[in-house]
């Protein structure tokens, strides 16, 4: 009884939210104990699939710039909301048909192995500096540890958008920018490339 309490409650809480940078959730039914089934909207693909058809000229910064800040917005939304994702990846951030991102919210209390705590705002926004890593180096983490981001970052061959993505995945938490910030700088780097 109290899972399906919860369940209702994530449901609720998913009808609430509204933003083109999120997947919109149209339903959901519970299949099972352990197996809530989302309907939501279509979408085309996750941004880990177009990483694996790697596009043999590799990614253009503004690309890279203009997915971030996408995602960037989701994320603002879901804070100001007061809510953090808590697993923010590659395979979390879907495409539409027009190729515009949007991240895919599901509750951390619909997930039968969350853990209360992990997530935090700025526990999210290192998980997007690591998304933007591997799409600016056009290669996804094997292995993520501070030292497998560290030298990703190296990877990114424009300073401007390595100087953002450093700031996003700073081992202090408390001197990673807020969303607001990150889509600030972004949209500064958006204007100017």
């Amino acid at each position: 009884m109290e899972q399906a309490t919860q369940f209702c409650a994530a449901m609720q809480q998913l009808a609430d939210l509204s933003h083109p940078s999120l997947v919109l959730t149209l339903g959901a039914v519970v299949d099972g104990p352990d197996a809530p089934i989302l309907v939501t909207e279509l979408m085309d693909q996750c941004l880990s699939t177009q990483l694996q058809t790697k596009n043999s000229a590799g990614p253009t910064m503004s690309t890279v710039v203009k997915q971030a800040r996408q995602i960037a917005l989701g994320v603002r939304y879901l804070h100001s909301k007061n809510l953090t994702h808590g697993n923010i990846s590659l395979s979390k951030v879907l495409l539409d048909s027009d190729g515009c991102c949007k991240l895919c919210f599901i509750p951390m209390g619909c997930l039968p192995d969350s853990k209360p705590g992990d997530n935090s705002a700025e526990n999210d926004i290192f998980d997007l500096g690591t998304v933007m890593i591997e799409l600016a180096t056009n290669s996804a983490f094997e292995e993520l540890s501070f030292e497998a981001v560290e030298d990703a970052l190296n990877g990114i061959s424009w300073h401007s958008l390595r100087g953002v993505v450093s700031k996003c995945v700073c081992r202090n938490p408390t001197e990673r920018p807020s969303a607001r910030a990150l889509i600030d700088m972004l949209q500064l780097l958006e204007d100017t490339s």
